[in-house]
């Protein structure tokens, strides 16, 4: 199986936790309102404290009842992912 990277937000670039589908919470609060820029970098936390670098998809939930999540992960949480793929 193969690690899922979350989509961007299609309205501003950003990687994003909370939105709906394709699109972050800020861009669908702002919805109608004027924005001057494209935010491309946003600063979470992955679980071990590190500053996170992408955005995963992971299932979770029984196997009749799936639904996907996203993670942010660090660097290192993310190469230990890839070796857990494997």
């Amino acid at each position: 199986m193969t690690i899922k990277y979350a989509a961007p937000c299609n309205e501003c670039g950003a990687i994003y936790l909370d939105g709906i589908k394709t699109t972050c919470s800020r861009c669908v609060r702002l919805k109608g309102q004027k924005r001057s820029r494209r935010r491309l970098e946003i600063r979470f936390k992955c679980d071990c404290g590190e500053m996170a670098v992408a955005v995963i998809l992971v299932s979770i939930g029984p196997e009749d009842d799936l639904r996907e999540e996203r993670i942010a992960v660090c660097e290192g949480c993310l190469a230990d992912e890839r070796l857990i793929q494997e």
